[in-house]
């Protein structure tokens, strides 16, 4: 069990210039934080600062408005967000499949107002029920939407109309 207030965290390994290692320790003893601090804040500043691609209706997005405690949450905001470019293959098919969903997944079409109830039960799954899409759609096109349907209804969450 891990101990209250402690976030999970991830190992990252990264190459550094001699002279960036030096500025990074420099900053190090400067501030007092360890090496993740001082990067993690770095970070999270260029994040503030740096704008997201730009939408007519939502020029000042920056990245830290992506963030969500819920991975579904922030990859649909990422997906969704209409200044998204270079989506991967991956992704277009996931944010069809989000799209052809979307009230499983949020409030409106455009995907603009997640729910995080309903995305944190089907996140876990979201592979399968893509899969299972792409399986299904041709010959049954509301059969992964059923599926999602039960699994909302099985953890007392109240499922949207479906098929529409």
């Amino acid at each position: 069990m891990k101990p209250e207030g402690r976030t999970k965290t991830q190992a990252l390994t990264v190459r550094l210039s001699d002279r960036t290692r030096f500025t990074l320790e420099a900053l190090m003893r400067a501030t007092g934080l360890s090496m993740t601090g001082v990067l993690e804040r770095a970070v999270e500043d260029l994040a503030r600062r740096t704008h997201a691609p730009v939408a007519k209706d939502d020029p000042e997005t920056s990245w830290s408005d992506y963030w969500h405690v819920d991975d579904g949450i922030r990859t649909i905001r990422i997906l969704s967000h209409p200044g998204q470019r270079y989506p991967t293959r991956e992704e277009e098919d996931l944010l069809d499949f989000l799209r052809r969903h979307w009230e499983f997944f949020a409030d409106d079409p455009d995907l603009r107002q997640p729910r995080p109830e309903p995305v944190g039960v089907l996140w876990p799954n979201i592979s399968e029920h893509v899969a299972h899409w792409r399986q299904t759609k041709a010959s049954q096109p509301y059969a992964a939407g059923l599926e999602m349907h039960d699994r909302l209804a099985a953890a007392g969450i109240d499922p949207p109309k479906w098929p529409r």
